[in-house]
């Protein structure tokens, strides 16, 4: 089945149309990709928006509206950013992690307080506010509160038990006015005197009368929105009702206004007045926005940093449309495709398409009535583009398309041998290989050893490696041309875990496994015997060994790409993190 293809695909071949991916990005020159669509966290100083996405942060000029990204390669301690505030005293800002980490940047320096994140405590200690006082920095965590001695950048006290009858506390806000703390609580609003002694519950006390959602101080007065999405201030221990709103809400307060917004509207508070923000479309995802120079800037949960100013714009870098990424392949480009790991019949619909990056940035695309991308590869000049669910079309260079399989789930597809292979999932031929794209070989389900395949990988003596669905138990399948042989790997060879969920083969023969619960290697894929175990990798990074790790990828500098829940990373041929 051939037939011309429109625009979008036309738009495809030329972004497709670039120099060697190998050329193109020299060794040492990446290391971890993440998306900035889903923005967690947004904060003004120093005439910076800064802004955090799920695991990536970056920052943009206000005067010229320019991106710069910033990194654990740059300086930073961790990923998994949930809070940031600016300190104008200093000129610092912290950032705070879901770990319990604690950055502070300035102009400067990076300086890192790892205390709460070393605790050895099993609940979570994330970081979710600061507020600031001459006594110090009083941070909110799922712990309590936390102050930092500014002299030593030191945690100096944390309160936990501070709740009703003492009980812990996780602490979600806190803002100071004059010298009073106030921290919104999972036990309710609470407030204390930092004169006082912090540590005794007895000195705090509990609004038992309200309950509310959110605070933010704004010129010297405590705004608050309670449960009943009412916004107002709380003054003389009484909460002032202003407005209420149909739909839940957020504050925040800037320099110029203080910004209220639903998931799709905002409106300002200026002179006691509330103006609905006039916002240009419909479809949005509001998590955070704030005022800036009588511009409103919005953090989006689906379309990153956007700046509206009469018309909106996007001020988000480029990077992948998510962090979970599921399958990733090297041709001219790198092309990543999304969704869930594959693992049978169910296939949750995903129609995001799949990215493509030279090296510096990246473009989306996806096809009309084609979704569920198992994987994009580049062979015999031709663009070849499976599915989990449509099969597997061909895209030549006269943007025409033609169809296999249609309708098939095809569960993975990669060149090896100088052919093009496939699995196809709960076929009595579940294996296919291609010299040229057109005419396709088959192999029986009973000789590869699995019907049901996941993923697999190929050796340069045709070793076969399949990754065995939940339907045959899991584990490794492995067959060889010269026999009707067939091995089984799982746990009892060394593996972490049986649901694996991609590997691969190195420069070196050495056959990488991707699991729920981290990375393993066989030390030879070509020769491999019923004795052989797998062994544990000690990666020199952020990458813990126990890590879900999604999918693999090895480039022609024999670096090995890992695609997590978290990103994308990069390691050196001896696990070591690159640099940028």
């Amino acid at each position: 089945m051939t037939k011309k293809v429109g625009k979008g695909i036309s738009l495809f071949i030329l972004l497709m149309s670039f120099t060697s991916f190998g050329q193109r990005v020299p060794l040492g020159t990446w290391s971890n990709h993440f998306s900035y669509k889903e923005i967690v966290a947004l904060e003004f100083g120093d005439d910076k928006l800064f802004a955090a996405s799920k695991n990536g942060f970056f920052y943009t000029e206000i005067s010229d509206n320019s991106i710069h990204r910033l990194s654990k390669q740059k300086g930073l301690n961790d990923v998994g950013i949930t809070s940031l505030k600016w300190f104008e005293k200093e000129q610092k800002l912290f950032i705070g992690y879901q770990s319990g980490q604690i950055d502070i940047l300035s102009t400067e320096e990076i300086q890192n307080i790892p205390t709460i994140s070393e605790l050895q405590l099993q609940t979570s200690k994330s970081i979710n506010d600061f507020a600031f006082a001459d006594l110090g920095i009083f941070v909110a965590t799922d712990l309590g509160i936390a102050q930092v001695d500014l002299n030593t950048i030191e945690i100096s006290d944390i309160y936990q038990e501070i709740g009703i009858n003492g009980n812990s506390v996780a602490v979600s806000e806190i803002e100071i006015l004059d010298d009073t703390i106030f921290a919104l609580t999972n036990q309710g609003l609470i407030k204390g005197s930092i004169n006082s002694n912090l540590l005794d519950f007895n000195n705090w006390i509990n609004d038992s009368i309200n309950e509310y959602s959110s605070l933010t101080l704004w010129q010297d007065t405590l705004f608050a929105v309670s449960s009943l999405n009412e916004f107002g201030y709380i003054e003389s221990n009484l909460f002032h009702h202003i407005f209420t709103f149909p739909n839940t809400i957020q504050i925040n307060g800037s320099k110029e206004s203080l910004v209220i917004h639903t998931s799709n509207s905002i409106w300002t508070y200026v002179n006691r007045a509330i103006t609905k923000v006039d916002l240009p479309g419909s479809d949005r995802n509001i998590s955070k926005a704030i005022s800036v120079s009588d511009r409103i800037y919005i953090g989006d949960k689906e379309s990153g940093l956007r700046l509206i100013e009469g018309i909106e714009s996007s001020l988000s870098p480029t990077g992948p449309l998510t962090d979970g990424i599921s399958n990733v392949n090297f041709g001219s480009d790198i092309f990543i495709s999304y969704g869930e790991t594959f693992g049978g019949y169910f296939v949750p619909e995903d129609t995001l398409g799949w990215s493509a990056t030279d090296g510096n940035e990246w473009r989306s695309n996806e096809l009309p009535e084609f979704s569920n991308i198992s994987g994009v590869v580049e062979f015999r000049s031709k663009t070849f583009i499976s599915s989990f669910s449509d099969g597997l079309i061909c895209l030549d260079s006269d943007q025409n398309i033609q169809t296999f399989f249609e309708g098939s789930i095809i569960s993975d597809m990669k060149i090896a041998t100088d052919r093009l292979w496939l699995s196809v999932y709960d076929q009595s031929s579940s294996i296919y290989s291609s010299s040229d794209g057109v005419v396709w070989e088959s192999m029986s389900s009973g000789s590869v050893g699995s019907r049901f395949p996941v993923k697999f990988e190929v050796t340069d003596n045709q070793v076969l490696w399949i990754i065995r669905s939940l339907t045959e138990g899991r584990g490794l399948s492995i067959s060889f041309p010269e026999n009707s042989q067939v091995l089984l790997k799982s746990t009892s060879s060394g593996l972490p875990s049986g649901s694996i969920n991609d590997i691969i083969i190195d420069g070196t023969d050495e056959l990488w496994v991707a699991t729920d619960n981290g990375i393993r290697f066989f030390p030879t894929a070509s020769f491999i015997s019923d004795d052989d175990e797998a062994f544990s990798p000690v990666f020199e990074g952020s990458l813990q060994s126990t890590q879900k790790v999604n999918t693999l990828e090895v480039d022609g500098g024999n670096r090995r790409w890992y695609g997590t829940d978290k990103g994308l990373w990069l390691f050196s041929e001896d696990l070591r993190e690159e640099e940028d």
